[in-house]
């Protein structure tokens, strides 16, 4: 990375100890700067979609401790809905507005990661099953928070898509898959939004953990991506602390992570680390601090009331009316039944590290109250355990029976979607698809309002009149669905994942989850609509679906030429018209196709969106610019991006099933060789019924995945599962079990599901170090070894 004047002026002044000390944290939230210098502590704080900011001595990296009201905004799973770019700075401008009211320097999100499963448990936080979507979205969110002079932490680098052994799984994918895929979002992040920092994930790579892979640091974050910020590593992910800061890691969180320093410095006496390695280390915390002193020159502007507003206008802006069949919008004449428990105390956000304390919150109830709608209420099921019970369906029934329209609120349980652990099914909880279905044999006219993280299956969905889906909507999600309810506002959210019609048939099913040592991606570059469009799956609903309660036409595509060749650009316009009665907005969708093909590929691609509004029987031109990105592939053959000539195809319209208007363009190729897995891979070629196997993805790989440790001796890699393989162990376990459950609040089922595999180091965070140490000498055996451990 390069290095800035005042950096190396400061750097030369610093002695070992200086250096050393500035590569970790001072405590949970804050990185060490240098008061003898000038050089303030940099503060950090959770995001993504509001501020966690917590006291120094109540931190924690679950969720569980209080931190200071903030707004809660609605989460990247419902603002990616929005297709929207400038909505998405906004949003970055008041999250930058919130840091510097509260005195934090660098907020960590944005979160790219790839929705490679609806089954991921931290889906929520992240926005897309498009790179592209991701990627684009990621770069005006970064933009807008460090317009305020606050920096932003690019997450989870990389390859982090799963949640239950994210501490101890290798993330296996293949080299072209990783390229255009699951690094493309950071690729486009990186290079447009330009973050202070980025965030290593937890997890492996081909065996090797993200905080001490140079190729992912150094050769691509570095070189190929051109990022120039500095590395934090996520909250106890550093395994090897002098393998992580040699391999081009900054930062180690947070501060009570033990010894960090003194580990540098001793590799500094052994010869392990050089002088030259410590530098380039402690440079980007300098940039870092420099950065975020700077920061505070920064003009901004924190208006709470504002905020909250940003949040309603958000939620409304990105929740997605799925289905439709008159039932909206409601009237006042309406006598109408309102049913779910939800719609008094709503799902609003999902469960740990981003959970946020909201300044207010609303709800659907009383924000139809306040339009002046009448209905009839029942609970329908119980919050907590999603379930139902034969009185509370007679309540819902009866209040539902003769009644013009009836609103359901349902969704996922509290405890359904969090960090540190996946669902294990797309299903509602059982009592709302009871409930649902016992409403519809009553009433004809039922909409479902689903408030979820990710995709979920619809049982009844021939049952509803509507379904309009606000995902985790934020603090003001109440007013946002009343205004969408009601008509006052019109839907405009667009899906940015695909909700399939069940489980098995998502690319991934039959893997996904199912070794917790090695995550094979064996359906490569075919996830989300890729898969479902190029296997010809019916699904629920397709990317990008969303309907409105007006109607828009498509006309007039036309391309700049009939000829593309590398290093150009071509320019579309298409006419999108509002020939309905009122204003709204469209997100106009983009796809390029290549078919037939030499190489495997999706049968399209999303390649550019804009979001645009129109007036009722309005029409405007949407204009598009593609270059080589639009065109091109990874080349497996030179190791690097290509471009196959042909005929391609350019489809544009409201969603991936719906692209009315199409023209084709010749592009020239470079002529390089292409890549032939037919003879080996032939499934890769004739994409259907997720048929990939294991078999031809190690061949499409070149090689199988990593090994799975030993289970003795233990150490403090060995995860807290693991123990109980041992006598002693096991007794180690219970103690662990106890005391975690007693520290973060979780029943026993969810710490148990949490602990199995969460690495004994990572408890050092949470305890003394000499309390880790003391649960390993014993699981070992060494009883004596432990007591006289605890005793220090």
């Amino acid at each position: 990375m390069g290095i800035s004047e005042r950096a190396r002026e400061l750097l030369a002044l610093m002695t070992a100890e200086e250096k050393a000390e500035m590569c970790g944290g001072k405590n949970f939230w804050h990185i060490f700067g240098n008061e003898r210098l000038g050089l303030p502590v940099t503060v950090t704080s959770d995001g993504p979609h509001g501020l966690r900011r917590q006291k120094v001595d109540k931190s924690d990296n679950l969720g569980t401790n209080p931190s200071v009201p903030a707004t809660c905004f609605p989460t990247s799973a419902a603002s990616a809905c929005s297709f929207d770019r400038e909505l998405i700075y906004e949003l970055g401008q008041a999250l930058g507005d919130e840091c510097r009211h509260n005195g934090v320097n660098v907020l960590l999100g944005p979160g790219v990661n790839h929705k490679r499963s609806p089954l991921c448990g931290r889906n929520f936080e992240y926005f897309s099953e498009d790179p592209r979507l991701s990627g684009e979205l990621a770069a005006q969110w970064i933009k807008g928070v460090q317009s305020r002079g606050v920096g932003a932490c690019l997450k989870h680098y990389a390859l982090n898509s799963e949640e239950n052994a994210r501490f101890i799984v290798s993330s296996n994918a293949d080299e072209c898959a990783v390229h255009e895929i699951y690094l493309a979002a950071f690729r486009t992040a990186i290079r447009e939004g330009k973050p202070w920092s980025v965030m290593p994930s937890y997890n492996l790579i081909d065996g090797v953990y993200s905080c001490q892979n140079p190729w992912l640091l150094k050769d691509i974050g570095r070189v190929g991506f051109g990022f120039d910020g500095a590395y934090i590593s996520d909250w106890g992910a550093v395994c090897s602390v002098i393998d992580s800061f040699k391999s081009g890691l900054n930062v180690e969180m947070p501060g009570t992570c033990d010894g960090t320093k003194k580990k540098i410095l001793a590799a500094l006496t052994s010869g392990e680390m050089s002088k030259p390695e410590l530098d380039e280390a402690v440079t980007g915390t300098i940039e870092l601090a420099l950065k975020a002193q700077a920061g505070l020159e920064i003009p901004y502007s924190f208006d709470q009331e504002k905020n909250l507003a940003l949040a309603e206008k958000i939620a409304t802006e990105s929740a997605v009316l799925l289905k439709n069949d008159g039932a909206l919008p409601l009237t006042k004449s309406n006598s109408l039944a309102v049913i779910g428990v939800y719609a008094k105390s709503p799902r609003y956000q999902g469960g740990g590290s981003s959970r946020i304390n909201p300044v207010s919150l609303d709800n659907a109830f009383d924000a139809l109250v306040s339009r002046g709608i009448t209905f009839d209420y029942a609970d329908g099921y119980d919050a907590a355990s999603g379930l139902t019970d034969g009185r509370l369906l007679d309540e819902a029934v009866r209040a539902a029976e003769g009644k013009d329209a009836a609103l359901i609120f349902a969704g996922l349980t509290e405890n359904a979607e969090s960090e540190g652990y996946d669902r294990n099914t797309l299903d509602l909880p059982d009592g709302h698809n009871k409930l649902i279905a016992a409403v519809a044999k009553v009433n004809p006219n039922v909409t479902v309002v689903l408030a979820c993280g990710s995709a979920v299956t619809m049982p009844w969905i021939d049952g509803v009149k509507g379904v309009l889906l606000t995902y985790y909507a934020g603090c003001r999600c109440g007013n946002a669905a009343a205004s969408l309810l009601t008509g006052e506002s019109n839907p405009g959210g667009r899906l940015a994942e695909t909700f399939p019609l069940s489980l098995s048939d998502t690319p991934c099913y039959g893997f996904y989850g199912k070794d917790s040592r090695n995550a094979d991606y064996a359906e490569s570059i075919f996830t989300g609509y890729r898969y479902y469009d190029t296997a010809g799956k019916v699904v629920l609903f397709p990317f990008g679906h969303g309907l409105s309660y007006t109607r828009f036409e498509y006309a007039g595509l036309t391309l700049s030429g009939a000829d593309y060749a590398a290093g150009g650009s071509l320019a579309l316009s298409v006419t999108v018209k509002n020939a309905g009665d009122r204003d709204g907005k469209e997100a106009v969708q983009l796809y390029v196709s290549r078919a037939p093909s030499e190489v495997f590929r999706p049968a399209k691609e999303l390649k550019d969106f804009a979001k645009v509004s129109l007036k009722a029987g309005e029409s405007k031109t949407v204009r598009f610019t593609l270059n080589d990105e639009a065109f091109n592939f990874y080349n497996t053959e030179i190791h690097g991006w290509d471009i196959e000539g042909g005929a391609y195809e350019i489809s544009v319209g409201g969603s991936s099933a719906d692209l009315p208007l199409r023209a084709v363009v010749n592009v020239a190729g470079s002529g390089k060789p292409l890549p032939d897995y037919r003879a080996v891979c032939p499934s890769y070629y004739g994409v259907k019924d997720n048929n990939f196997s294991q078999a031809e993805f190690y061949a499409l790989r070149g090689r199988a995945g990593t090994d799975a440790p030993k289970d003795k001796p233990f150490n403090n890699n060995t995860t807290a599962g693991r123990l109980k393989r041992s006598f002693f162990g096991r007794i180690a376990y219970g103690a662990l079990l106890g005391q975690y459950v007693k520290a973060t609040g979780a029943t026993k089922v969810r710490a148990r599901a949490e602990l199995e595999n969460l690495p004994l180091r990572f408890l050092s965070m949470g305890a003394k170090k000499n309390v880790v140490d003391a649960v390993v000498y014993l699981a070992n055996g060494r009883v004596i070894k432990a007591i006289k451990t605890l005793k220090k």
